[in-house]
């Protein structure tokens, strides 16, 4: 993954979303320069899947969000499915060429220059328990997706090199074990000011369920 510029996408081979995070990517700097000091990414996990699904319908495909669905029980200790119950689905989309899939969704801010703090962990494990949500959803042949939407937070009195900040930020998910990932950082990297510090992008991490 080269994760040394602003903007990026990367995909492993068979998974078929690169067009849509390119156009995700598109959607969220569009989003940002248009709104000024307000930024699409500052908002909850709901408010982020609906700039993903924006992704989808600029890629030819179709999105459907917050619906309800059979789902089943997931047992804690061993991780096997039992029974099931009715609970809400966050999306299915549909790729231009007929992909389709199940996605469940998670987002948090993470901070960017504190030093001794490390927010991989934190991120591995908010994208265990979106995966797992997903692993709940009879796949009906479809394909099953977790995401996590994370934006770091860079205090103002950090920020002397915001553009190194981002960038040595990024680097730390050089290895992250993920399916795909996507990242939007306005190049001016001064959008995303608040509470006295700033929030200048956001990075989508992706993992497929098997079963």
């Amino acid at each position: 993954m080269r994760l040394h510029s602003a903007n990026g996408v990367w995909c492993k081979r068979g998974l078929p979303l690169h067009g849509i995070l390119r156009e995700w990517v598109c959607v969220t700097k569009e989003l940002a320069k248009s709104w000024k000091n307000d930024v699409p990414w500052w908002y909850n996990e709901r408010a982020n899947l609906s700039v993903f699904a924006g992704g989808v319908w600029r890629s030819g495909g179709h999105a459907f969000e917050e619906f309800s669905g059979t789902k089943r029980k997931l047992r804690k200790l061993s991780g096997r499915l039992h029974g099931s119950y009715s609970g809400r689905v966050d999306m299915f989309f549909e790729t231009r060429y007929g992909d389709e899939f199940y996605l469940e969704a998670k987002a948090c801010e993470a901070g960017a220059a504190l030093a001794g703090h490390d927010p991989v962990l934190r991120i591995k494990q908010l994208l265990k328990s979106a995966c797992d949500d997903v692993r709940k959803i009879h796949p009906h042949g479809y394909r099953r997706l977790g995401v996590v939407f994370v934006s770091p937070y860079i205090r103002q009195h950090s920020q002397r090199n915001l553009q190194k900040q981002i960038s040595d930020w990024l680097w730390r998910f050089e290895k992250f074990e993920c399916d795909a990932m996507a990242w939007a950082f306005p190049l001016s990297f001064m959008c995303g000011k608040y509470h006295g510090g700033r929030s200048p992008g956001v990075v989508a991490f992706i993992k497929e369920v098997k079963r």
